[in-house]
């Protein structure tokens, strides 16, 4: 997700607005890295489920400031999935960088595939709602097929992931209004 975004970016890269909606978009996204480090799942969950808000905030600044200079806006999005997996440096020598593997990733990687099926921002595995104690009732529920899973998955789709509710208080109807006329979710089909 974040690759095809720095492919686009190389094309202008001399915009400043770029440079620095870019870097806060990222710096956003390296969050989620943060969110495997946290003291339990409760916490990981809320701190993943902020940084998604965070970028989308972050990536509606973004096009905003590059309006005149870009056809369509860029898009994002992102799968959310809880789970345990196995954290640690792979690679060789300099070229070594910290990742995570297991089914957990897998499935969110199929997460953030299915955003462009849905047109949204994010997918959500309710077990992240549930286990962040966030209320995510207001945004459309689905039990789905997960490539590669036995059975169905409970995932919760959301639009304009700054409609996302901060503290674990519900959306508010006008966050949710407000977001869906902005055109932040991606048309169905589109690129990621």
């Amino acid at each position: 997700m974040l690759g095809d975004l720095r492919k686009r970016i190389v094309l202008i890269d001399d915009h400043l607005v770029m440079r620095q909606g870019l870097e806060r978009l990222l710096n956003a996204g390296r969050e989620f890295v943060v969110c495997e480090e946290a003291s339990n799942a409760a916490e990981g969950c809320r701190q993943a489920l902020a940084a998604a808000r965070r970028m989308a905030e972050n990536l509606d600044e973004m096009n905003r400031g590059l309006a005149h200079d870009l056809p369509t806006p860029l898009r994002i999005g992102v799968g959310i999935n809880v789970g345990t997996v196995i954290v640690g440096e792979m690679g060789f020598a300099r070229a070594t960088s910290v990742t995570a593997i297991g089914d957990p990733v897998n499935t969110a990687s199929r997460l953030e595939t299915l955003t462009k099926d849905f047109a949204c921002q994010l997918i959500v595995a309710e077990a992240v709602a549930d286990k962040a104690g966030i209320d995510l009732a207001a945004f459309p529920r689905h039990e789905i097929e997960v490539r590669g899973r036995v059975g169905l998955m409970a995932i919760r789709v959301i639009e304009d992931a700054r409609a996302l509710p901060l503290d674990g208080a519900a959306p508010q109807p006008e966050t949710l209004a407000r977001t869906a006329g902005e055109g932040g979710a991606r048309p169905a089909g589109a690129g990621g």
